[in-house]
């Protein structure tokens, strides 16, 4: 529980609005301004008042349901599972790397199926927590996308000053959605980029630790994402991918070992050990060792 987190009285007076209505939404904020913190709260705090709430995690630098790369949803209620031990997803989508450069559109479809399947479990109340790229034209323009694809009621700002103007402003004067600016907790400590890779490294060796290698035949398997050239093995060696079942969801992730074109096998590495429900392969394009360390991108 987050018994000593500081919850400035705008957060108290939100909460008290979004309790008595259903419906999505978004936070919004920068690195470091504490959004999966107000959103453990958040969901805590509405799982309390009897709510089915579900959390969906978008921020796949520094996931909290599901490992790194991945867009994981969860739902939360009284006296259900708590967020603040290790929540697994009860979905996730596998985007294909830590950050959305490069991979938009699977960011967006991925968020959008989770929040599809939260409603589809009958959640009443939908969380869709954020990355912290809110800065330049990318940032800017996948905000705009991510709100007017999933819809959300609500947007929650969280803001040390003025810097998620530009991104807000397009919602402002929209009927169907209330903006809240929100203050940063006082408890929130900044994290260096050598902190997040830590963080990461140790989510990934989390969900690796169980992984043994296995083979997966790509005969007549769909293969998506950013597929490299499969003829060059030293492009394809560490490579994540996502295995998906039939209706693209991600069962699992695993990382390619070897490859053997001539009998079309994968061997991989990976927690995941009923190969018969996988129907397609999705490349990412981050490298990684079995212990999670990160070896770079493609």
């Amino acid at each position: 529980m987050l018994e000593d987190i500081d919850t400035p009285e705008p957060w108290r007076t939100t909460f008290a609005e979004l309790k008595e209505n259903s419906g999505t939404t978004i936070i919004l904020g920068a690195s470091d301004t504490g959004k999966t913190t107000f959103c453990r709260w958040l969901v805590e705090e509405l799982s309390r008042a009897g709510r089915k709430a579900a959390w969906v995690d978008g921020d796949i630098g520094q996931s909290t349901i599901g490992p790194p790369t991945t867009i994981g949803m969860a739902i939360f209620q009284k006296d259900s599972q708590s967020p603040f031990e290790e929540a697994k997803p009860l979905f996730m989508r596998f985007v294909g790397s830590t950050s959305p450069a490069g991979h938009l559109l699977q960011t967006l479809v991925a968020t959008k199926k989770m929040v599809d399947k939260s409603f589809q479990l009958e959640a009443d109340f939908v969380i869709v927590d954020t990355t912290g790229l809110v800065a330049g034209d990318m940032g800017r323009e996948l905000k705009f996308q991510k709100v007017d694809l999933i819809g959300p009621i609500y947007i929650l700002a969280l803001e040390r000053t003025d810097e998620l103007e530009e991104i807000l402003a397009p919602h402002l004067n929209r009927s169907q959605i209330t903006v809240h600016r929100l203050p940063v907790s006082s408890k929130v400590t900044p994290k260096s980029v050598a902190e997040r890779q830590r963080n990461r490294e140790s989510r990934f060796n989390s969900y690796f630790q169980d992984g043994r290698i296995r083979e997966l035949s790509f005969k007549d398997m769909g293969l998506h994402g950013m597929v490299p050239e499969l003829s060059r093995k030293k492009d394809v060696g560490g490579l994540l991918i996502g295995l998906c079942d039939q209706l693209n969801d991600t069962l699992a992730l695993g990382i390619i070992e070897d490859i053997d074109l001539e009998r079309k096998l994968l061997s991989i590495y990976t927690p995941f050990q009923d190969m018969g429900k996988v129907r397609s392969i999705q490349f990412g394009s981050i490298r990684l060792n079995s212990e999670g360390k990160e070896l770079g991108k493609v």
